[in-house]
Formats: structure tokens, C-alpha cells, sequence
């Protein structure tokens, strides 16, 4: 057993648990592998120093020198178990140094109280004022770029995920965003696989590196390799609840791709029957996957545009079809009562067969009056015919009962 040495530690001490999200229960051997591959990580990326900058560097260098020191905290048994003392006492006593971890905490969430709130600039300029401040906390990195895509400015969201990953090179929800703002933003596709590509290296079985992945593939019209990622993993990991939930909303978000703006309610509406079964699909295997509020929402949603109702443009064509329908049948009725004697007492059929023998125009009478009820049956459509004809004005041949 190694020699116990006592850590010196300052009153304020920085509570490197809470810093690198590790696990209090874990083992010091894994809590020292994984802050060494941190290092190592950060030593590497800075290396490539004239790529970085001045400012980032810095930044780098500050991280550095913290996880060194958390390094040196878990060299051993007896180091980690003098810092958890004085840790525990600290946060007994109330002189743990939280003031960094709760300015960064507290920026983060008024920066997101403004973005939820709608208030896209005001984010970004509290965004700026933090990382110009030195607090480089990679969620920051991230308000920033959702707040620029929220503007429409994916530019701008792009180049703030790669400022992140410069002080942050691997870091997976940075890399997720990336691939998601230039697949959803810029339609550049292959951008977006290389941003997947470099989350799986870092993580092969990482959940959002293949929820991610299992996106890009919705989007690139391959929802069969999408569905066989999500089940394939679901299989592995039956546990992961989230990957779940996060899969079923990224599929539920895919599915508005299918909707389209209605101009005469600035709402949206699926127009087509295409679009119509490629949205019941997709919001069927998300509520199979994951089955919350948001997710039978949007399946209701889906399924309410399948839903027939009467189509009120034909109602005209068939009053006029059974008035006139009616006329003719009794003109025509009158015309042959002339010749009702001669039939006798045949019975009704023969009595109405000899009518229409006798009469011409009661037998028109009678082809519009089936004609009126003919109309009416097929006078039933679903909302989606209903939407495509009002945007798009067309009647494809293909989507049967189009009247």
C-alpha cells in the first residue's frame, strides 16, 4: 500500500466530482483513466496551437492546468480519500468554492429562461458576455447556436459549434448539434455524416451518436436502415429510457417535414396521401418506441387528417340531380299512366317495368336520381384530399375518390 500523503487543499476547493459530471461511487482507477484521456485529449488539441488562437488557447490551457490538478487528486486510494474528507467538510461548512460552478450555472440558466422565452438575441448577446467572461461551460457554446438557428442564421449556429468544440474537441452533444444544424439548416448532408462519423469514433455505442445517426438517415429518405438502428440498439440497451424518449421526439419532429402551410390559415396540414402515410408511419413507430403526451399528440394529430367528411362543393350537383331527378320521374310516371290498364294486375314489377316501357322520361328521372345518390356516396373525402385540392388547386388520378 502506498504512503498516505495528506492533500493540500485550499479552504475553497473546487469540487471536481460535480466539474467532470464523475460518479462519487466510481472507482479511482476509472475516475483516473478518465480524467487522464480528458488530458490527454486537451494536450493533443493544443498542439495544433496556430489553428486555435490566442483566446483559445487560453481558455485550453486554464482547462488544462484544472484537470491536472483533479489528476493529481486521484493518483491514488489515500489522495482521493484525504479530498473527499475535506470535501465533505467543506460542503459541511459552507466554504466550498461554488462561486465559479454557480456563476456558470446561474448565466446558464438566465441565458436559458431567454431562449425558451423566445427572446433569440437577447441569448446570444448573454452568450457572448459569458464566453468573453471565460465561462467556457460547452452548454453555452450550445444556447448560442440554438439561439442563432432559431433566427434562421445557421452560418452563424455552425461557427458557434465550432468555436465549442475547439475548447471542447469531443465533446458528443456539441457534435450532435453540429450535425443536426447542417442536416436540418443547410441540407448538407455530408457535413452533417462526418459530425456523426467523428461521434462514433470517439463512442461507438454512444446513444446520440446513433440516435443522431438514425436521424440523418430519416432525412436522407432511408427510414428503413433509421428504424433498424433505433430497434438494434433498443435490443442492446431494453433499459435506456431516454434513448427512447429521444428517438420517439426526434421522430415525431421528422414527421412535421410531411406537413404543409396552409396560406389561407398560416397553419400547417398534410395535403397529400403520400404524405399522409409517410407521417401515420413514422408517428406509429415513434408511439411504439416512446409513448408520452407529445408523441400521441402528434399521432392524433396524423390520424385526424385520414378522417372522411362530407364535401360540401357537391352538395348543388346533387340537389339539382334529385329535383330534377324527381321531375322527370313523376312527368314520366304521369306519361305512362295511360298504359297501366293494359298491364292488368301483373304485379308491382311488371306494373313499374311496363312505366318505364311506356315512358322514356321516367327512366331519365330515375338515372338522375341514382346518379344524386351515387354522388353523395363519393362525396365523402379524407381532410388530407380536402387540404391538397385548396393549396395546390390539383385532382391527381392516382388518389381515388377526388370529387
Amino acid at each position: 500500500m502506498s504512503k498516505k500523503q495528506n492533500v493540500k487543499v485550499p479552504e475553497g476547493i473546487v469540487d471536481y466530482y460535480a466539474v467532470y459530471a464523475i460518479d462519487r461511487k466510481a472507482k479511482t482507477k476509472e475516475i483516473r483513466k478518465l480524467l487522464l484521456q480528458k488530458q490527454g485529449e486537451l494536450r493533443s488539441h493544443m498542439s495544433n496551437g496556430s489553428l486555435n488562437g490566442d483566446e483559445v488557447m487560453e481558455k485550453l490551457q486554464d482547462a488544462y492546468n484544472m484537470i491536472a490538478a483533479a489528476v493529481k487528486i486521484f493518483k491514488n486510494e489515500d489522495r482521493r480519500k484525504e479530498y473527499d474528507k475535506q470535501l465533505d467538510a467543506a460542503y459541511a461548512t459552507g466554504k466550498i468554492d461554488v462561486e465559479a460552478q454557480k456563476a456558470a450555472q446561474d448565466i446558464y440558466e438566465e441565458i436559458e429562461a431567454m431562449f425558451l422565452k423566445g427572446n433569440y438575441r437577447g441569448a446570444i448577446r448573454k452568450c457572448m458576455e459569458a464566453l468573453n467572461n471565460n465561462i467556457c461551460d460547452f452548454r453555452i457554446y450550445l444556447l448560442l447556436a440554438q439561439s442563432y438557428f432559431a433566427l434562421h442564421d445557421t452560418d452563424h449556429s455552425l461557427e458557434s459549434v465550432e468555436d465549442g468544440l475547439r475548447v471542447h474537441p469531443d465533446n458528443l452533444p456539441l457534435l450532435k448539434a453540429g450535425s443536426r444544424f447542417a442536416n436540418e439548416g443547410k441540407k448538407d448532408f455530408n457535413r452533417a455524416q462526418r459530425y456523426v462519423n467523428r461521434m462514433m469514433e470517439i463512442d461507438p455505442q454512444s446513444p446520440l451518436a446513433i440516435s443522431e445517426q438514425s436521424y440523418l438517415y430519416l432525412n436522407t429518405g432511408r427510414e428503413d436502415l433509421a428504424y433498424q438502428m433505433i430497434d438494434d440498439y433498443m435490443e442492446k440497451h431494453p433499459s435506456d429510457v431516454q434513448f427512447r424518449k429521444d428517438c420517439a421526439h426526434d421522430l415525431i419532429g421528422h414527421s412535421y417535414s410531411y406537413y404543409t402551410k396552409d396560406p389561407s390559415s398560416e397553419g400547417y396540414v398534410i395535403a397529400s396521401e403520400e404524405n399522409y402515410n409517410k407521417c401515420l408511419d413514422i408517428c406509429n413507430k415513434a408511439a411504439g418506441i416512446y409513448n408520452d403526451e407529445n408523441v400521441r399528440t402528434a399521432l392524433d394529430t396524423a390520424t385526424s387528417f385520414g378522417q372522411t367528411v362530407f364535401n360540401d362543393e357537391n352538395l348543388e350537383g346533387i340537389l339539382w340531380l334529385l329535383i330534377g331527378g324527381l321531375v322527370y320521374a313523376i312527368v314520366g310516371l304521369v306519361l305512362a299512366g295511360s298504359g297501366f290498364s293494359t298491364i292488368g294486375q301483373a304485379g308491382i314489377l311488371a306494373l313499374f317495368i311496363g312505366a318505364l316501357m311506356s315512358s322514356p322520361v321516367l327512366l331519365i328521372g330515375i338515372l338522375l336520381l341514382f346518379c344524386a345518390w351515387r354522388l353523395r356516396e363519393v362525396s365523402y373525402r379524407p381532410y388530407w384530399q380536402i387540404y391538397k385540392f385548396i393549396i395546390t388547386g390539383e385532382r391527381e388520378k392516382k388518389e381515388k375518390n377526388i370529387y
